[in-house]
């Protein structure tokens, strides 16, 4: 799917990523596929982030 690259789409995606959380009794495999998911677009409107910083998010994510 395209992504365009506006920045209120990169905002969105943005906040969907530090939004996420893991819900009690939910997939950890599907819940690090979405993390996953979320990252690949934000790769697709030009936002990367370092193989730390992902870490620190996926922790992060998943102590919340």
């Amino acid at each position: 799917m395209y992504e365009k690259p506006s920045t209120s789409n990169k905002v969105f995606l943005i906040r969907q990523l530090v939004n996420t959380k893991m819900g009690e009794g939910a997939s950890l495999t599907d819940h690090v596929n979405e993390f996953n998911s979320l990252l690949s677009r934000l790769i697709l409107v030009d936002i990367k982030f370092d193989d730390e910083v992902q870490a620190l998010l996926i922790v992060a994510i998943l102590a919340t």
